[in-house]
């Protein structure tokens, strides 16, 4: 597996959970900023409830507390990663309002600088490439586990970051059978549209 989390977190400096919150909830709540600045995440994930509540947080607030981020930023790719994998499917929602979230206002590079975004753009390719890789078979009967996920989190990607050429040489080289497997879907979406 390419995607290391705790290689992520060593790269954003082993963050620590800040001592103080200071920034403003989007709903005027802070306690789920409080919960998620008491836990110890490098084994679990936080409820789901209170990932969405601070992702709204960085898509609405207008100030970011960056040391709260840097801590909580791992854990936010380790749900984006997990549900690209689909080992749970409970962070759906999450993940496209954390998408938007990064988009919209370059938030990683914005409130942490640029190697903290080298940092991200790299776990999120190599992820991508591990889910290519996992790729089994060429059809899916479910929309959950088909192509449609790692094809959605390329789009995005590409989007955030200026590194898909990288990612794109390295599938296309087809070293492992989930890549050949995922070049014949990648061609497939753009020609054939999904009937359901």
């Amino acid at each position: 597996m390419r995607a290391d989390i705790g290689k992520l977190r060593r790269a954003l400096g082993s963050p620590k959970p800040p001592k103080e919150i200071t920034q403003e909830p989007y709903e005027g709540n802070s306690s789920h900023l409080r919960r998620l600045a008491r836990g110890d995440w490098r084994k679990t994930l936080p409820t789901s409830d209170d990932l969405f509540d601070y992702i709204e947080d960085i898509n609405y607030v207008e100030v970011i507390q960056p040391d709260l981020f840097r801590y909580l930023l791992p854990v936010l790719l380790e749900m984006w990663r997990q549900d690209l994998m689909r080992e749970t499917l409970d962070g759906d929602g999450n993940v496209e309002w954390f998408y938007n979230g990064l988009v919209r206002r370059r938030t990683v590079k914005k409130v942490l600088g640029d190697k903290a975004d080298q940092a991200v753009g790299d776990f999120m390719s190599d992820a991508i490439l591990d889910r290519i890789d996992n790729g089994k078979q060429l059809s899916h009967e479910t929309r959950s586990v088909s192509p449609y996920v790692w094809i959605g989190a390329l789009a995005s990607f590409g989007v955030m970051y200026p590194a898909v050429d990288t990612l794109w040489r390295e599938w296309w080289r087809t070293e492992t059978q989930g890549q050949a497997r995922a070049l014949l879907q990648y061609a497939s979406e753009l020609l054939y549209e999904f009937d359901n």
